[in-house]
């Protein structure tokens, strides 16, 4: 199989290819990203080959009406990436995407059987949501995560005006001074050892409200941040303050500190240094911190991103998967992964009490990465019962609106003078 950094590579250079050409001739370009959901799910449910040959018929279906398409690359496990030039109207687009949803949605015959995906497609154009190839990029990255979130079928950006993109700018701008002014919250999400029903450490989330009245949520200001070059200074400040903060809060004890780190805070080179710089700083032992990471920044250049994770460990940072069981299929980087714990999505967590498919799910996450010696995580707890159960399977650690909502650093601090373990019974 094609090296998975070398196909997205491929699939950008054609995209610029494209891109250059449409700008040359006043052209209109679309950009199509289509993902299948749960992929995981699937390769745990049906297999890892008989889930590959869904993915080559989904490759045929898409062939046929895009004929005009100059690229169909898949350029991640579950991912596969369209560009179609000259669109005569492109008005119809949202026609054409939603005839796509309903042959991509069409069940597919594996094994005797059927299996039926849940598709979903994020849609730019070119120039009216972004004048590169990495703003258009961007736009249908963004398109893509609105239809995850929804759950539809596609999305399709709103076409930035000047107003737009000027606002745009100045939230850029502004986002830069809440760092520099450390205008910028972290709120905690705590997590709970299995094993003693003890607090053990929490997740740090970013909060940014440039007035009272006015939050903007992460979704946003993160996004933005990494298009707008400033991402890795907002990294820096949440490293430092989770670092910081955890140190008053428990000084001489183990409650550790998790941050995530973005796709392109992960493969720049200055993370390493940023890191071992904070712990100097602050004093924090470097086994309670971990660095949460998706398996979508794993998966767009394996081979530098595990050399940075191997970098970061070796300081003694633990490395987290953050969502994982949403698109990670195969087992050789599961076993060379430079990692310490998994966290399993609250997409199989949430339902696990009363849904006995998710529960064998959870378990058999449970119990491969215990084989490879990793520690599991579940997001997602929302009852006493899925917490008992958890248990039950040996999960390591839980965190999830059961336990609490995420809280700022103040509550953070009353909920551990105010825990009580008994409380978490089912």
């Amino acid at each position: 199989m094609t090296n998975p950094a070398i196909r997205w590579h491929a699939f950008l250079a054609d995209l610029r290819r494209e891109v250059a050409a449409a700008r040359a001739s006043g052209a209109t370009l679309a950009l199509l990203l289509v993902e299948v959901r749960e992929f995981h799910g699937l390769n745990l449910r049906h297999g890892f080959n008989d889930v590959e040959g869904v993915m080559r018929q989904i490759l045929s279906r898409l062939a046929e009406p895009l004929k005009k398409a100059t690229a169909i690359n898949r350029t991640g496990p579950n991912r596969l990436a369209l560009i179609l030039p000259e669109l005569a109207v492109p008005e119809l687009l949202p026609v054409a995407a939603q005839k796509l949803f309903t042959q991509l949605a069409a069940p597919y015959p594996v094994g005797g059987g059927e299996l039926v995906i849940s598709p979903g497609m994020g849609l730019a154009l070119f120039p009216d949501h972004g004048n590169s190839a990495e703003a258009l990029l961007a736009e249908a990255e963004h398109a893509l995560g609105i239809a995850r979130d929804m759950a539809i079928p596609f999305a399709i950006p709103r076409k930035a005006g000047a107003q737009q993109r000027l606002q745009a700018e100045r939230m850029a701008q502004d986002l830069e001074k809440a760092v520099a002014d450390d205008s910028l919250t972290l709120h905690y999400q705590p997590q709970v050892d299995l094993a003693t029903l003890q607090p053990a450490g929490a997740e740090a989330l970013m909060r940014w409200a440039p007035s009272i009245d006015n939050p903007v949520s992460p979704d946003h200001f993160i996004p933005l941040a990494e298009t707008s070059g400033k991402i890795q200074g907002l990294t820096e400040w949440a490293l430092n303050t989770a670092m910081r903060e955890t140190m008053e809060l428990d000084p001489d004890g183990a409650l550790s500190v998790s941050v995530n780190v973005s796709a392109s805070s992960l493969y720049d080179p200055n993370l390493v240094l940023a890191v071992e710089s904070g712990l100097a700083i602050w004093g924090l032992p470097p086994r309670r911190l971990t660095l949460e990471i998706t398996e979508g920044a794993l998966m767009k250049n394996p081979a530098l991103c595990f050399e940075h994770l191997a970098r970061l460990r070796a300081l003694g940072v633990r490395v987290a998967i953050d969502d994982f069981g949403t698109g990670f299929s195969s087992l050789a980087y599961f076993k060379t992964i430079p990692a310490d714990e998994v966290k399993i999505d609250q997409a199989f967590v949430r339902h696990m009490a009363t849904d006995d498919q998710d529960a064998r799910i959870v378990q058999l996450v449970i119990d491969l990465a215990h084989a490879f010696g990793l520690k599991v995580v579940a997001e997602g707890v929302e009852s006493g019962e899925a917490l008992a159960r958890l248990g039950d399977l040996h999960c390591d650690f839980a965190q999830g609106f059961y336990l609490t909502r995420p809280l700022d650093y103040p509550g953070y601090r009353r909920w551990l003078a105010d825990f009580d373990p008994t409380r978490l019974n089912p």
